[in-house]
């Protein structure tokens, strides 16, 4: 069974916590580790976000596409490259940029 939880510390809701004792001691360990972290996601600096580079595709490959949405990147399309070099589309990664900062 899977329900909410309020930490004793945090007027935050943990996002699972499991209603069972595991047999194994590992798995029990992971149970309570993940049910005392804070899932909070943390958009990237606005500043971070516009420095990266912006380019736009100059040609079709068959085994280019964007990960994030899933689509083909087409001939044309607005991309920005992060510093690791994945490119992606414009809107995707800034929407996504948005939301969390990794």
């Amino acid at each position: 069974l899977l329900h909410n939880a309020r930490l004793p510390h945090s007027s935050t809701l943990t996002p699972l916590v499991f209603d069972y004792l595991p047999e194994d001691q590992t798995q029990l360990a992971l149970v309570e580790s993940a049910a005392a972290v804070e899932l909070k996601s943390v958009p990237a600096a606005e500043s971070s976000a516009e420095a990266l580079e912006r380019l736009r595709c100059e040609y079709n490959s068959n085994d280019d596409e964007c990960v994030i949405c899933l689509e083909k990147v087409l001939c044309g399309s607005q991309l920005i490259r992060m510093p690791c070099s994945h490119m992606f589309h414009s809107d995707c990664i800034s929407r996504w940029l948005g939301t969390s900062h990794s």
